[in-house]
């Protein structure tokens, strides 16, 4: 499987202030967090996903769970990732899929039904 190489300077802003937003909020215990990082880079390797940071990565993923919070349209978050970044849509919709099943499960409900199947399985 080809692996793709994505940068995300353009989400470096909104990954920022969704971090910032999250750690005012109260953070979970570190080894949760890394966890929960080791399964969502881990997904991402399985999907051939390969990006340039793993923080970076990370930043994204909160950043969507932080997107489908304000805006639950999961189709439109999934176009704007195929235009911002050079994955592609099914690839944009893993990646949606698997930040929901790593850092907000309880937003899995709000994925759109036709992007369902792109939500990956948890990771024993």
């Amino acid at each position: 499987m080809a692996h793709l190489r994505a940068g995300f300077a353009t989400w470096s802003a909104a990954c920022a202030i969704a971090l910032a937003t999250g750690a005012l909020a109260g953070a979970a215990p570190a080894a949760a967090d890394d966890d929960a990082d080791d399964a969502f880079l881990a997904g991402l390797d399985r999907g051939g996903i390969t990006m340039f940071d793993d923080d970076d990565a990370i930043a994204t993923a909160h950043a969507v769970c932080s997107s489908i919070e304000t805006n639950p349209n999961v189709s439109m978050l999934a176009i704007k990732l195929t235009k911002q970044t050079p994955m592609s849509a099914k690839q944009s919709g893993y990646f949606i899929g698997l930040s929901v099943a790593s850092y907000c499960p309880e937003y899995k409900d709000d994925v759109d039904p036709s992007m369902g199947w792109l939500i990956p399985p948890p990771i024993l």
